[in-house]
């Protein structure tokens, strides 16, 4: 599938992620690449690529979306990068809504994706994915 509409959002969406005392961004990575794939989803390939200044950058192509069609929904559509940005860590506070709605069973779900991240950066056999050429791996 095409995937370089996920990977051209968290690009753009760079700057709001920030680093933890321990230097690991990847838990807003996280919450971040749920938010969008989640707002695609519930998109159902409305938005395919096809529209808007950015739309081949920040969505998936047509025939990506056509697999995803579903029944269509009135005044929906996945949140643009310049929402998430100014809404991340103020105005609707995104970053805080999807931790409290991403719970693990009712506890904060941060120290179970920081072990969880720590555990690939540990792993030999893992290597960090290279999103973007001005990004500087670990």
């Amino acid at each position: 599938t095409d995937q370089s509409w996920l990977i051209n959002k968290m690009c753009a969406l760079s700057h709001v992620m920030m680093s933890d005392h321990d230097g690991i961004m990847g838990c807003d990575a996280v919450f971040l690449a749920r938010l969008l794939l989640e707002e695609q989803l519930l998109d159902q390939g409305r938005s395919d690529g096809c529209k808007g200044k950015y739309g081949s950058k920040f969505h998936p192509s047509a025939l990506v979306a056509e697999n995803g069609r579903g029944k269509p929904s009135v005044g929906s559509r996945p949140l643009t990068v310049g929402e998430i940005a100014s809404n991340w860590s103020d105005g609707a506070c995104l970053k805080e809504t999807l931790r409290a709605k991403f719970n693990l069973q009712g506890k904060d779900p941060l120290p179970v994706i920081k072990k969880n991240l720590n555990k690939k950066i540990d792993a030999k056999s893992y290597s960090l994915p290279k999103l973007h050429p001005f990004m500087k791996e670990f």
